[in-house]
């Protein structure tokens, strides 16, 4: 028995749909979200804090978070 090709292109359209479905949820990026104010200290490749004062004890860098 042959099979037409509306049907294989109906079969295939189904399987990508089902695969689709499958697929879908692993695939999104959840979105993260802070539960309050995160203090962040910025290092340099020696691990010592990256300051706006060009040392160690200078003046801490002033960084806007943009939303």
């Amino acid at each position: 028995m042959r099979i037409d090709k509306y049907t294989k292109l109906l079969l295939t359209v189904i399987c990508f749909c089902l695969v689709y479905l499958c697929v879908k949820d692993f695939l999104a990026v959840p979105k993260v979200h802070a539960d309050a104010t995160v203090r962040v200290v910025l290092v340099d490749g020696n691990d010592r804090p990256i300051t706006g004062g060009g040392g160690t004890m200078g003046l801490p860098l002033q960084v806007q978070v943009s939303r």
